[in-house]
């Protein structure tokens, strides 16, 4: 394992951390901010968000979502590809199939998501090599093991 977790985050997850500044998504932005952690991004999941954003919460979201975006440090891969997705099919609704490979693609050590109609589930923990959790469990998961570095991030220690 290296020494920095590389961590995709799905389109739910960003669109959290753009609308709410506490929470598990966007603890998980700081924690990338503070260089505890990497991460890892396709072009969709951030285009996806943006567009989400855009359209349900107006332009000033979507313009805080991209201020946002270049503010952290993140890696932004290229999107899988089809025969990439195809890999997971079987496994979860079609729609979510670019989060699976986009996350394998960009060699993420952990996937977060809020999705637990389509990515948190037994199938998906079961055939998928990826961690998947939601924002809390991870950054409960993160912080237990980075202990000392969560108290100088003003994050909760518990």
């Amino acid at each position: 394992m290296r020494e920095s977790q590389r961590v995709f985050l799905d389109t739910c997850c960003l669109i959290r951390a753009a609308i709410s500044e506490s929470g598990g998504s966007r603890y998980i932005f700081e924690l990338a901010r503070a260089g505890k952690l990497e991460l890892v991004l396709t072009r969709r999941v951030v285009e996806s968000a943006t567009q989400h954003l855009h359209s349900r919460y107006g332009r000033e979201a979507a313009k805080s979502f991209i201020k946002l975006m270049s503010e952290t440090p993140h890696v932004q891969c290229e999107n899988p590809t089809r025969y990439e997705e195809e890999r997971w099919q079987g496994i979860i609704h079609p729609a979510d199939l670019h989060v699976l490979a986009g996350a394998a693609k960009a060699g993420a050590d952990v996937l977060v998501s809020t999705d637990e109609k389509h990515l948190l589930t037994p199938e998906v923990a079961l055939h998928f090599p990826v961690p998947a959790m939601g924002p809390k469990a991870f950054c409960d998961w993160f912080m237990e093991r980075y202990q000392p570095d969560a108290g100088q991030l003003g994050l909760p220690a518990e």
